[in-house]
């Protein structure tokens, strides 16, 4: 396989910055990295309030919107990563969350 364009990557950035920027998910972090060898995907990496997430992103799909300009299928995996850490922050916040109040009565 042979190796991903760095164009690729920052093309990739720009549009995730789009993405956050259009859906108003200004509070997570998110850059793509470059495969760290030539057969593997590039990765988006997510983070919210301290929850870290990497996604890998289909090449095929990639490649279809560097070349016909068809960036659907591209949009639709981004959208889901960050669909994902949203709901991973969310699970992790519940966990550290107190349940109410503390009861009356007994202190323990």
């Amino acid at each position: 396989m042979r190796q991903f364009p760095a164009a690729g990557v920052n093309r990739l950035n720009e549009m995730v910055k789009a993405v956050r920027r259009r859906q108003g998910w200004g509070d997570i972090s998110a850059v793509v990295d470059p495969p760290l060898r030539p057969e593997h995907p590039p990765v988006l990496r997510l983070e919210k309030s301290g929850t870290t997430l990497c996604v890998p992103i289909d090449v095929r799909a990639v490649e279809q919107a560097m070349r016909t300009g068809q960036e659907s299928p591209l949009l639709v995996e981004i959208k889901q990563g960050f669909l994902r850490i949203l709901k991973a922050a969310e699970r992790r916040e519940k966990v550290f969350r107190p349940a109410g109040p503390p009861r009356k009565g007994r202190s323990f």
